[in-house]
Parts: structure tokens; C-alpha cells; sequence
């Protein structure tokens, strides 16, 4: 089990770079990508045991989608392994965002 929060400390990157959640979230996700490769060092010397590996990421999914952080990681998932990507929605918000 790889846990983001227990490489980086959100509440930490706020504070130190002066930043609000969304702006936490994202250089959170841009510190952890430059480690990725230590994850990715994980997966592979476990894979023989795996069936599939889950990555729950962030809650906006344009934080993750959307900036270089989330690309490199979905990136070096699925130049290694087969990736299948998959988001959730929640339908009843969708139809009635208000």
C-alpha cells in the first residue's frame, strides 16, 4: 500500500509555500511525481504478486487529468504495465449540478 501522505505533507506545503488547498494539492502531486520512480521501483519488484494495481487519485480530477504530474505518473504506469484508466462520476450530480 503506497500512501501519497506519507511522502508529503499537504498542510506542510501550504504553509511553507504560502498556498491555498487547490494550489497545496497540486505542488503535493508535483513533489510526489519527482519520486515516482522509487514507486514505480515498488510495483515492479511486487508485480509477479499483483493482479492489478489501484491509484485512487485526488478528488479534483482535473488536478490530477490535466498537469504534469498526473502525466507523468498515469505515463510511467502504463509504459510498464497495461492500463486501464477508469473515473467515477457522480451521475445525480452531473444531471443536476446545482
Amino acid at each position: 500500500n503506497i500512501d501519497i501522505r506519507d511522502t508529503v505533507n499537504y498542510k506542510q506545503v501550504m504553509k511553507q509555500y504560502k498556498l491555498g488547498p487547490n494550489g497545496g494539492i497540486m505542488t503535493s502531486l508535483n513533489l510526489f511525481a519527482t519520486r515516482f520512480d522509487q514507486v514505480m521501483k515498488f510495483i515492479e519488484a511486487k508485480q509477479n504478486t499483483l493482479d492489478y494495481i489501484v491509484a485512487d487519485t485526488p478528488g479534483q480530477i482535473e488536478v490530477f487529468t490535466w498537469s504534469a504530474s498526473g502525466s507523468i505518473i498515469t505515463e510511467s504506469i502504463a509504459s510498464t504495465f497495461p492500463t486501464v484508466l477508469l473515473y467515477i462520476i457522480d451521475t445525480p450530480r452531473s444531471a443536476n449540478p446545482v
